[in-house]
């Protein structure tokens, strides 16, 4: 089924986020893709990743509200319309991607500090090995 794209309201903008009704939002198998996972858009040979949400009273049109970042990021343009099929749930490591260029800045800059906070806890770890090592053979 296609989806006729149209732009986002106000509140959604600069938030990776785009407004498809529930009847809409499916996986390929049918199953229903929950409100507020991060889904991947296909158009034309390009992709984006948002977070897939609700349009509150408005579940019975086959539409999809896009910021102009993400239309531009597909090259699509308001009225144009979008397979329902390729829109599908982000992989683990998709959502990671997502958030590490998220257009958000409180969930990119989340993502970095949580980035950063592994590679100091591995090399944490890697530092506590090393002492260990040295007070064995010490």
């Amino acid at each position: 089924m296609k989806l006729r794209v149209e732009e986002a309201d106000w509140d959604d903008i600069f938030s990776d986020m785009v407004r498809i009704p529930g009847d809409y939002r499916r996986h390929p198998n049918g199953e229903k893709i929950e409100n507020g996972n991060v889904v991947r858009i296909e158009h034309d040979g390009k992709h984006v990743f948002a977070v897939g949400r609700g349009l509150p009273g408005r579940n019975d049109a086959p539409m999809i509200y896009m910021d102009e970042v993400t239309s531009r990021k597909l090259g699509i343009r308001r009225g144009s319309e979008i397979e329902s099929a390729n829109i599908r749930e982000a992989t683990r490591r998709e959502q990671l991607r997502w958030y590490r260029h998220a257009s958000n800045p409180a969930a990119r800059v989340a993502a970095e500090v949580a980035t950063l906070s592994l590679w100091l806890g591995a090399l944490s770890v890697v530092l506590g090995l090393i002492g260990v090592g040295i007070a064995i053979c010490a």
